[in-house]
């Protein structure tokens, strides 16, 4: 055979690579939210600050926060489409088709790849 990819490969590919969109998404939620919620406390520390460079600090970490919250919300758009598709409950039974797809191909492929023999049916050895 060639070095072309199985089709059990090419769908399993795509199956993991949605899998992994949605936990990407899900994890940039999550640290979007972390990322909203320290705005608060930048706010306090900046309220509370004793002197200009504790402020100039606090203002510091602020920039960085909205920097890093700004590429996770970016990442989280990127990755919003396939995401949506693979968690919405009324695709949960085509995905489930789709790996069930997956193990019969894989069979079918070994079954194809083995060392066959020919087992004569009728038994008189032609």
């Amino acid at each position: 055979m060639t070095n072309e990819m199985k089709p059990s490969e090419v769908m399993q590919n795509f199956l993991d690579y949605m899998k992994s969109c949605q936990r990407e998404y899900q994890i940039c939620m999550v640290e979007v939210h972390k990322h909203d919620k320290r705005v608060q406390d930048f706010l306090h520390g900046l309220e509370f600050a004793e002197n200009r460079q504790e402020r100039n600090r606090i203002a510091t970490q602020v920039s960085q926060s909205r920097k890093e919250r700004r590429r996770l919300k970016d990442r989280m758009q990127f990755l919003e489409g396939c995401a949506r598709l693979f968690g919405d409950k009324s695709n949960k039974q085509f995905f489930d088709r789709l790996q069930s797809l997956i193990e019969k191909q894989r069979k079918e492929e070994e079954f194809l790849e083995s060392d066959r023999i020919y087992k004569p049916r009728a038994g008189d050895g032609v």
